[in-house]
């Protein structure tokens, strides 16, 4: 492995929908739909659970993108298929919000606003994910695409 680098959630973003599911859970039990609150306290809970946390790492072969805390979904792009890589400010609202997002440009990860990875792709969209340490990661992918030219 390159490199390897890593986004969390902001803790105020996982407190604020950890806050949020006790009133809705409330407002379910009160109206006797207690399996669709079990319900929806699963699908949120796995939700917050694969968006909170991000792990990225570059290999010779391609960069992979790892979600959650058992790296699961994981993303990949290989190296044959990135046409250059920048480091970006990212805004969650351009592409639409925070998680797995999909735009006409791009497919982006957004785990938190400001730093991220631009892969600017062959073909096909561009993929952006949030982690830290966007420059470094985009030198070392710049350096692996020249190097097979």
């Amino acid at each position: 492995m390159r490199w390897s680098g890593s986004q969390t959630a902001s803790v105020w973003f996982l407190a604020f929908f950890t806050a949020t599911i006790p009133f809705f859970l409330i407002s379910l039990f009160e109206e006797g739909l207690a399996a669709v609150a079990i319900l929806l306290v699963v699908v949120v809970t796995a939700a917050i659970a694969t968006y909170s946390h991000v792990r990225v790492e570059i290999t010779d072969h391609g960069v992979r993108a790892r979600l959650g805390p058992l790296g699961w979904p994981t993303l990949y792009r290989p190296m044959d298929a990135i046409a250059g890589a920048e480091a970006v400010h990212v805004n969650p609202i351009r592409y639409g919000g925070w998680g797995h997002r999909f735009t006409f440009s791009a497919t982006a990860i957004v785990i938190r606003g400001g730093e991220g990875l631009l892969l600017r792709m062959k073909k096909g969209r561009n993929f952006v994910i949030t982690v830290k340490s966007p420059a470094e990661a985009a030198t070392i992918i710049n350096d692996l695409i020249a190097t097979r030219s």
